[in-house]
């Protein structure tokens, strides 16, 4: 830049002097200002181009790449907004289906008998979690573990897969039944002692996954490890049951009243 200024000043100041011979008695310099087409001024241009060229190729390049990168920006973000509102869109409808699980499951609890003793109580305590983590252990060694796909659900995802499978374990073991109308049958009365025997061998799985499941029905925030854990604990206890029956040379279906 000071040669810039440099040159600049120089051309304003600079002059051509020329020798001139006037009469014999006296000899004398003619200076002007240097015209455009004269040697040093000519030279002082293709110098001064010279040294603000590579400024200027810059600016040109820069306008060309920041154009590009501005548009690469554009549809980044028309790509992150479509991403969003499918996320949005997804996570609206897997609460919809908890909604949905969770009214399902809460009116058919409304006039259930619950045989299993558990006092209701949705919170989600360390006490709780400490709880279900001693009756994962406790089998462990015989939980199937999620994989692939299943493993890799988002927490909405695990959580309605919880809803949904404790529910059905809830019905076989008759904590989600309707009072049946009349007196029981016979087969009823032996299904139902089939089924305490099941929850008193099993009762501390049972409770933790119950737990659980009003957990994350009431918007109680598990971790994906518990959220895991719970629903391998639900597909043991399945399992089992459907064992149990089996042991006992019975059908889930066999329930019914007889005539008072």
């Amino acid at each position: 830049m000071l040669i810039i200024a440099y040159l600049i000043i120089s051309a304003l100041f600079y002059r051509e002097c020329v020798v001139t011979s006037g009469s014999a008695s006296s000899d004398g310099n003619v200076c002007q200002p240097a015209s455009l087409d004269s040697a040093p001024v000519v030279a002082a241009i293709l110098l001064l181009i010279a040294l603000i060229w590579p400024e200027i190729a810059e600016i040109s390049i820069l306008g060309v790449s920041l154009k590009r990168r501005l548009a690469e920006a554009e549809r980044t973000a028309a790509s992150a907004a479509q991403e969003s509102a499918k996320a949005a869109a997804a996570t609206v409808a897997l609460q919809a289906q908890i909604n949905q699980v969770v009214a399902t499951y809460s009116a058919a609890s409304a006039s259930a008998e619950n045989h299993t003793n558990v006092i209701f109580d949705p919170a989600w305590t360390p006490a709780r979690a400490a709880e279900l983590r001693d009756a994962y252990v406790d089998v462990k060694a015989q939980v199937k573990p999620l994989a692939g796909a299943e493993a890799q659900q988002s927490l909405a995802e695990l959580s309605l897969q919880l809803l949904r499978e404790y529910q059905d374990l809830a019905v076989r073991l008759g904590i989600a039944r309707t009072r049946p109308v009349g007196r029981p049958s016979e087969a009823t009365r032996e299904l139902y002692r089939a089924r305490q025997a099941f929850i008193a061998d099993y009762q501390p799985q049972v409770s933790s996954v119950r737990e659980a499941r009003n957990s994350v029905a009431h918007a109680e925030q598990l971790s994906r490890e518990e959220l895991i854990e719970a629903i391998q604990v639900v597909r043991l206890l399945d399992g089992r049951l459907s064992e149990a029956f089996a042991d006992r040379g019975m059908a889930e279906g066999a329930e019914g009243s007889s005539a008072s």
